[in-house]
């Protein structure tokens, strides 16, 4: 997930692992689904990773490709 160019929502994943791994508790969690639970949480809560404006420009940006995306299939 870390290897070349890979983000998420402009940010490279390697800085939301990073500041992910902070939130860990000390002991960590017993069982594997606790950190992808604890993962997705953090992404999803965590407002200064991803500020609302940041969010609105990712969601319309994808709208818009999405739509050209289709746009092309139908002149196609």
């Amino acid at each position: 997930m870390t290897f070349n160019n890979a983000f998420l929502m402009e940010l490279p994943w390697e800085t939301v692992i990073k500041m992910y791994r902070s939130t860990v508790p000390q002991n960590g969690f017993k069982k594997l689904y606790d950190y992808v639970d604890s993962f997705i949480s953090f992404i999803e809560n965590n407002q200064s990773l991803f500020p609302n404006d940041m969010r609105e420009r990712f969601v319309t940006s994808f709208i818009y490709s999405a739509f050209i995306s289709v746009r092309s299939e139908i002149d196609n």
